[in-house]
């Protein structure tokens, strides 16, 4: 199935950005680092290093002008691994044997104003060898370490460490493996790929035939179900200015009733051109890679401009660079996105861009009329009754992303209130709800800050009344 069609990479040079293949790299040696589990019980009887790319840790910056540097382990990964943690955890003779599988390894660096932060990211997978060849899956953790000062580049050795000891110490072998895990086989634990079991298919993944269309959501691309409302076309542009000639921006846009080609809306997630699907960063558009089920793309500059993709591009049989026309150093960003729930991460230098997209959005709907408080009103979705409002009070629908499109309505004796929602996944949505007395009810989408201050007032007039009506009861 081809999905995504993997970029090729390619670095430039402007000014000191020097083209990282030309410098040195940064070599990190661990055999001076100690790792201790007081409390295992397995020794790593052999590492398999699964990441997309094993050729390198990352990138970190030496010298007064900060040169991006990529930074390597001091042999290849998996025996250099393997040969460190038998010398740091040697086999006892009630250990188990366990085989390591590497899918993530990284460190990165933060520049602050008058600081630096050095990070490292490690995540393992345990699996248990058995006798017929194959392999059960035990489970896995990812680790995580940071620490700050004016130069960090020589903390990289002990953060990776600590990463990888945090790891480790979440392998616990007093609970055995579910009966239904799947075995694999040792050519499966090499491959790059995703080898979690899960009960979830995602349509994505699974299609044969890639939908063209708007993704107006993370959810529209998972269940490949773009919308078709509004149609917009892709242009490229050929780019010829120096190390960018050969290469094209690319635009999708959609015309307006006067002729004129517009952007395609700010709430758009990405967008398929029927062959490959483009995520929307930065107000720019980069071209998706899959390996296996995870997700990846690329950006070349800190801040990116318009997506300039290669000369293959999207005519041809493979998706090319994703390189900015703004870009000011030479050292790429890999952003990888969690298909199971949306999340996006810096995998470069190890830190969020969004948070998880839930499979349900949180629609609060309240009522603030304090003393002048109106009949109760009934909410309606799509036409159905859910429960009715009282004055000063506050009701939660959840709407599942699967079943929309959502028309919510508001109804009292005066009339009806409608409007049409366009929930977010990330944070809760706030309705406020109005009724005055022989006038049809109101309905309004407000800002979560408008929405959280309201239900405090809510809350406020609540416990003053419910203090009144225990004065009252008294007397």
């Amino acid at each position: 199935m081809a999905l995504y069609r993997s970029s090729l990479l390619l670095l430039i040079s402007l000014g000191l950005a020097l083209p990282l293949q030309a410098q040195k790299a940064h070599v990190v040696e661990l055999h001076k680092q100690v790792l201790t589990l007081p409390e295992r019980s397995f020794y790593v009887q052999q590492v398999v290093d699964a990441r997309p790319d094993t050729t390198t840790l990352g990138q970190v910056h030496l010298g007064v002008l900060n040169r991006p540097v990529e930074v390597v382990l001091a042999g290849q990964a998996a025996p250099y691994l393997h040969e460190y943690l038998t010398q740091q955890l040697p086999a006892r003779p009630t250990d188990r044997p366990l085989v390591l599988r590497i899918t993530a390894m990284r460190v990165a660096e933060t520049i602050n104003y008058n600081s630096e932060v050095g990070k490292a990211q490690c995540t393992f997978e345990w699996y248990e060898p058995l006798p017929t060849g194959l392999y059960r899956r035990l489970g896995s953790a990812m680790g995580t370490a940071s620490r700050s000062g004016m130069d960090v580049t020589g903390f990289h050795a002990s953060n990776l460490v600590t990463a990888m000891q945090r790891s480790l110490e979440k392998v616990n072998l007093s609970t055995p493996a579910k009966a239904e895990t799947p075995l694999v086989t040792f050519a499966q634990l090499r491959s790059p790929v995703d080898l979690a079991p899960s009960s979830q298919v995602y349509p994505v993944l699974e299609a044969e035939v890639i939908n063209k269309g708007r993704y107006r959501t993370f959810h529209d691309f998972r269940d490949n179900t773009p919308d078709h409302s509004l149609p917009f076309e892709v242009e490229t542009t050929a780019n010829t200015e120096g190390n960018l000639a050969g290469t094209y921006k690319v635009h999708p846009y959609i015309t307006d009733a006067t002729g004129k080609h517009r952007p395609l809306p700010a709430d758009t997630w990405g967008f398929s051109d029927g062959r490959n699907v483009f995520i929307r960063y930065q107000n720019a558009y980069f071209p998706l890679e899959r390996h296996g089920n995870q997700l990846s793309f690329r950006v070349y500059s800190v801040q990116p401009g318009p997506l300039i993709i290669g000369a293959g591009g999207l005519l041809g049989a493979a998706v090319g660079i994703a390189l900015s026309a703004a870009t000011t150093h030479a050292y790429e960003h890999e952003f990888t996105i969690d298909i199971t729930d949306g999340n996006v991460f810096n995998a470069t230098n190890l830190t969020q861009v969004s948070g998880p997209v839930a499979d349900s959005a949180s629609v609060i709907l309240y009522r603030f009329e304090g003393a002048k408080a109106g009949l109760p009103a009934v909410v309606l979705l799509n036409g159905i009754p859910q429960d009715s409002l009282q004055a000063n009070t506050q009701r939660t629908l959840r709407l599942h992303h699967q079943s929309g499109p959502w028309r919510l309505s508001l109804r009292t004796p005066a009339g009806e209130a409608s409007l049409d929602l366009q929930p977010s996944f990330r944070q809760n949505n706030f309705v406020e709800c109005a009724v005055i007395a022989g006038a049809p009810p109101q309905l309004h989408a407000v800002p979560s800050k408008e929405g959280e201050f309201a239900l405090r007032r809510i809350n406020t007039w609540q416990q003053a009344s419910a203090k009144r009506a225990i004065r009252t009861a008294a007397k």
